[in-house]
């Protein structure tokens, strides 16, 4: 059974990032398009837009996968879901 935890929002003029813990896993969406600069996670992330693809690198899908170690840029350009097993935070676009 998991014990639900308090979520965690974050707003700035007409965006919104929510991080949700628990469990291990971290959950955090922001409701508009980002992009992060060159960086490497020590863990796994998947990557879920709303809507057009999510791209890291010269690599571009319907969602993304992200093992750990990877340097890479990302950007999606439409709300997005992501999941992953420590929040790394997300900086504003």
């Amino acid at each position: 059974m998991l014990t639900p935890t308090p979520a965690q929002a974050l707003e700035r003029n007409d965006r919104r990032l929510e991080s949700v813990p628990g469990g291990g896993m971290t959950v955090f969406e922001e409701n508009g398009p980002a992009r992060v600069a060159h960086h490497v996670h020590p863990v796994w992330k998947i990557v879920l837009p709303e809507r057009g693809p999510a791209v890291a690198g010269r690599i571009s899908g319907a969602g993304l996968l992200v093992p750990p170690q990877l340097a890479h840029t990302a950007a999606v350009i439409s709300a997005y879901t992501a999941l992953d097993d420590r929040f790394q935070g997300v900086r504003w676009s």
